[in-house]
């Protein structure tokens, strides 16, 4: 990969991490980074050595292995979300409603009282069967805060990443191909609404439905 490519996307990477932790809003940000891809693609279109500058840069994808690159990815992209995730809960951008009622439920289970709610006095399992909180409750014997509950919900969606690759990586020989797949899957704004707001159990399916496959 080239060394202007590669520092250009490690930067990219630094600014997503570091930009909520700012106060501003994304629809900053989609402004310079708007401008930014309009001139690339100028730039692309009206010079041919720069069409098969792109082509080289496609060849050199090729030559990576995904697989391998598939836990890097991972791992950037679990920090990205676990930022955007700490960031909203540390501005009180969080809620009772899904966050505070999950850790709620992890504390009584961890501490005697399975998926007992406290705010209504009854068992969660009569509301939403999630016998998957037990899991997460393990966690707060670690680290007992609703923020946990954010760090395994990034972790999860992050993770899916690797077997999404394999999986692509099965059914293309382009390995410039599987990455854009993996780019893909990482900027999905449908993934991204399942982060935004709170905790949702269901995100850890995600993942387990990729390894399924």
């Amino acid at each position: 990969m080239p060394k202007t490519l590669r520092t250009a996307l490690w930067l990219g990477w630094l600014l997503a991490v570091a930009w909520p932790w700012t106060g501003l809003p994304w629809r900053a940000l989609s402004i310079p980074a708007g401008i930014l891809l309009v001139l690339l693609a100028a730039a692309l279109a009206a010079s041919p050595s720069r069409l098969r500058a792109a082509e080289g840069v496609a060849q050199g994808l090729d030559a990576l292995d995904p697989q391998r690159l598939a836990w890097r990815l991972a791992a950037l992209f679990f920090v990205w979300l676990a930022s955007l995730k700490l960031c909203q809960y540390a501005s009180f951008q969080s809620h009772y409603g899904d966050l505070g009622q999950d850790a709620n439920i992890c504390w009584n289970t961890l501490h005697g009282r399975p998926f007992f709610d406290s705010l209504t006095g009854t068992s969660f399992l009569g509301d939403h069967f999630e016998p998957v909180l037990a899991l997460c409750a393990l966690v707060f014997k670690l680290w007992p805060s609703p923020a946990a509950l954010l760090l395994i919900q990034s972790l999860a969606l992050a993770s899916a990443l690797v077997p999404l690759v394999a999986l692509a990586s099965r059914h293309s020989k382009h390995n410039a191909l599987v990455l854009a797949v993996a780019l893909l899957f990482i900027l999905n704004p449908f993934l991204h609404l399942v982060s935004e707001f709170d905790f949702h159990p269901e995100a850890l399916f995600i993942p387990a439905a990729f390894w399924a496959l």
